[in-house]
Formats: structure tokens, C-alpha cells, sequence
């Protein structure tokens, strides 16, 4: 189910509402719920989609819907997702916040020369699972969920760890991590417990999630890059991306992946052009039982 709604959209009423905006804290502390594989909540590129969000307005959403989320009893939901325009033109900036509340002045991301972006975000949503995004110019939008906060029992904590260079295809260094660049159209898989990071092959022995950041280096225009978690039952890429590099300029959006039991913390990757790639590791959404024996080296950079 989706739901569509249009409200023309008035800077003096936004600014003057501004000050009664306040930020909605939950009062239970929220677990993660990591998706086996990255979904594909919406597209409105799609046929059976509602076309674009037109310029000055808003469109509301269920994301939870395409992506077989449970819906709790409390009504308390936040999405891990990567949110893409594909603009018509120049875009300002989208928001994007919990359906019902007002709308805050803020931004999610922008695309002032018009090329398609992405950005990573954790959504609250608001009754029954609905986010709606502002769009300031016409553009068509992708939102793909990695994975979910509830307030229902997960079993994962998040650790936070400094930040640490597990892959960088620039260098030549002789190990799975270093060179060659990956070649456009296909896909390459890096089993992160052997990094030089030192992430413990148990430490998501059970799954869980990687936080990442990625970071595209093209030696052409990159149309987009995906990230995901190797799993051995589904062995081509999943319809989603991670970022895009239309320009053939650097660029990194972070990633929340989900680790499948079987891949001993192995993540793959695909480019739809050639293209070096940099995977930074920022934390890790692991069972509470596996953090006792977690540990993490700090490297150079």
C-alpha cells in the first residue's frame, strides 16, 4: 500500500512553524532487525508506482510494506535506508521525516546540478510505518531498506568502533583487499574477518550488520555501485544500489550491511562501470552474546 499526498508547500508558514519542531525520543531503547538482503521499498520511476514527487510538494510512503517488515504493536519503527533522487532538473533539497508530524527544516540531501544522488539516512516513521518526503523541484525518488530499529527484541547491539580501512583497490599490496579496481559489470567479494582490521570471524557468526562507509573512486562515469552482504543462496546482486557516481568525481555514502550467517562476515560488491573502492568500517550490529569477545585494531588510513 501507498499512499499519495499533495501539499503545496509555503516557505513563510514552514519558518514561522519552525520553533514548535521539536525532536521526537523514544522513551525504550530500540534494537536493529538487519534485513538478510537490501530491499527495494519504492521506486516512483515504476509503472505501478505514482510518477515523481512534483516540485514543492509531498509524497507519503509505506516502506514497510515491499520489504515484509512487521509493523509492532507500539507503533515504534525507524527504516536504515538509502535514499536516491533521480532529478528532472535541479533540486534543491528533499526532506524526509515521520508521516504525521510537521514538517521540519531540514534536508536529506541535494542535487543542485541535477544528477541522480544518494544518501543514507535513518528514518523515523510515523503511524503505521508511513514517512513522507518534500521535495523543492521535481524528481523522481529510490528508497532501499537494509534493515530496521523496534522496540521488539532483536538480540543485536550496536558497537562502535574507530573508524578503520578494511579494502582500498588503489593499492597494490599483494592481499584480497588491495588492487585491481573492480571492472565495470561485474562483482567482487571481500571476506572482512581476514582484513587488517582484525574483526573476529565469530563476531557475526550468528549475522547481524556491518556499519560502513563506501567510497566510489571511477575512472569513468559510475552509474551505481552495489553493497551487500555475500550470501551463498542468492548469488546475483540485489535490486539496489548504494551510490552513484554519474559525474566520474569520488564519492562515499555510508552503508548499514547485512551479514548472512554462512558468509563469515563477507561482503560483495557490484559496479555497473570500473571502478576503485575504498570500505571503511565504522561499527557492528552483532548478538549481545558475541560482544564480550569483540574486538577491533585502529589502522592508517
Amino acid at each position: 500500500m501507498r499512499l499519495r499526498s499533495i501539499a503545496m508547500f509555503l516557505a513563510c508558514a514552514i519558518a514561522a512553524g519552525a520553533s514548535s519542531v521539536s525532536a521526537q525520543v523514544s522513551t525504550s531503547p530500540l534494537h536493529y532487525v538487519p534485513l538478510s538482503t537490501p530491499c527495494r521499498a519504492v521506486d516512483t520511476r515504476q509503472a505501478e508506482g505514482e510518477g515523481p514527487i512534483d516540485g514543492g510538494t509531498f509524497q507519503s510512503f509505506i516502506p514497510a510494506v515491499n520489504c515484509s517488515i512487521p509493523y509492532p504493536s507500539d507503533g515504534v519503527i525507524a527504516y536504515a535506508m538509502n535514499i536516491t533522487v533521480v532529478p528532472h532538473g535541479t533540486l534543491g533539497y528533499i526532506t524526509v521525516w515521520p508521516d504525521g508530524d510537521p514538517q521540519p527544516s531540514v534536508s536529506t540531501l541535494n542535487s543542485y546540478d541535477g544528477r541522480t544522488k544518494a544518501n543514507a539516512a535513518i528514518v523515523s516513521s510515523g503511524g503505521d510505518g508511513i514517512i513522507s518526503i518534500f521535495a523543492s523541484n521535481t524528481t523522481d525518488v529510490v528508497l532501499d531498506i537494509s534493515g530496521y530499529f523496534t522496540t521488539a527484541s532483536a538480540n543485536y547491539v550496536y558497537v562502535p568502533v574507530t573508524p578503520c580501512r578494511m579494502v582500498d583497490t588503489r593499492i597494490n599490496n599483494g592481499t584480497p583487499f588491495g588492487a585491481p579496481a573492480i571492472t565495470g559489470g561485474t562483482q567482487r567479494s571481500f571476506s572482512l574477518a581476514s582484513s587488517a582490521c582484525g574483526l573476529p570471524a565469530g563476531a557475526l557468526a550468528n549475522g547481524g550488520a556491518l556499519s560502513l562507509n563506501v567510497t566510489a573512486i571511477p575512472s569513468t562515469s559510475l552509474n551505481y555501485l552495489t553493497v551487500w552482504g555475500t550470501s551463498p543462496n542468492e548469488l546475483e546482486p540485489p535490486i539496489t544500489s548504494t551510490l552513484n557516481a554519474p559525474s566520474n568525481d569520488p564519492v562515499a555514502n555510508a552503508a548499514i550491511v547485512s551479514i548472512d550467517e554462512a558468509s563469515s562476515a563477507s561482503v560483495s560488491v557490484f559496479a555497473s562501470n570500473t571502478t576503485d573502492l575504498l570500505i571503511d568500517v565504522t561499527g557492528v550490529k552483532m548478538r549481545a552474546t558475541a560482544v564480550a569477545s569483540f574486538s577491533l585494531v585502529t589502522c592508517m588510513k
